[in-house]
């Protein structure tokens, strides 16, 4: 039987409030320790999973590591950028990248897949640091 329990609530509420962020497993737990929670990092971890499975949560891996971040039902239908300072997620609907993508699927037959994070740096960033 699958039910929500009080502690898978707690790493979706999570999840759905830090929505434009990926973060690892140890990461959720020790957010979620700052906030008073004590949740193990075996649950953390299947909780995860489960949302993996079900599509709701998006992964990227980075020097070992994976990384997770609510996949809002319409996350699907643009791209996603993330600043490679500050970790910011950026949903971006811009019809120059879907020429692109058009482009790329007629003319080279390489299709995009839209669960992919371009990185880069972030407006905000390249003003802070001058870039």
């Amino acid at each position: 039987m699958n039910y929500q329990t009080k502690t898978k609530q707690i790493i979706d509420d999570f999840l759905y409030t830090h929505a434009h962020e990926f973060f690892s497993c140890q990461q959720i737990c020790e957010a979620l320790a700052d906030d008073g929670y004590k949740v193990g990092i075996a649950s953390v971890h299947r909780r995860l999973n489960d949302l993996e499975e079900l599509g709701l949560v998006r992964t990227d891996t980075r020097e070992r590591t994976k990384y997770y971040q609510y996949a809002a039902p319409d996350c699907h239908s643009h791209f996603h950028f993330q600043c490679d300072h500050c970790h910011q997620i950026i949903h971006l609907e811009c019809p120059e990248l879907l020429a692109i993508a058009r482009h790329l699927a007629m003319d080279h037959g390489f299709i995009i897949n839209n669960e992919a994070t371009i990185a880069g740096i972030c407006r905000h960033c390249r003003r802070r640091k001058g870039c």
